[in-house]
């Protein structure tokens, strides 16, 4: 096999292993939005759903989950961060990336 193909290969199993990472964290983070927002249906939580409007998240359980993230993924949210926070995909985004900041910090040290 030719450099390129390999290079092709190794490119599309390495994206392949972030998108079942990615996935893995969007089903956590479904579990927890489920668990704390008491959604029984948990099919109703998808990557495109609002918080407010199709979730019916509300200030107090803005509160409640971002204590529930923090520990589920031993990291801190500042209060700033989940205003800009409006749907389940944005969610999964920014996890995504604080979890990445904390675990280079870590093997920094």
């Amino acid at each position: 096999m030719g450099i390129f193909k390999r290079f092709l290969s190794r490119r599309k199993e390495a994206l392949t292993k972030k998108e079942a990472k990615r996935q893995e964290l969007f089903l956590k983070i479904r579990e927890l939005l489920a668990k704390e927002l008491e959604i029984g249906d948990i099919e109703k939580i998808q990557l495109t759903s609002k918080l407010q409007e199709d979730l019916g998240v509300e200030s107090l359980h803005t509160i409640e989950l971002v204590m529930a993230f923090e520990e589920a993924f031993n990291i801190d949210i500042p209060d700033e961060d989940t205003e800009k926070v409006l749907t389940v995909k944005e969610i999964v985004d920014y996890l995504e990336k604080k979890v990445q900041e904390e675990h280079s910090k870590e093997r920094s040290l």
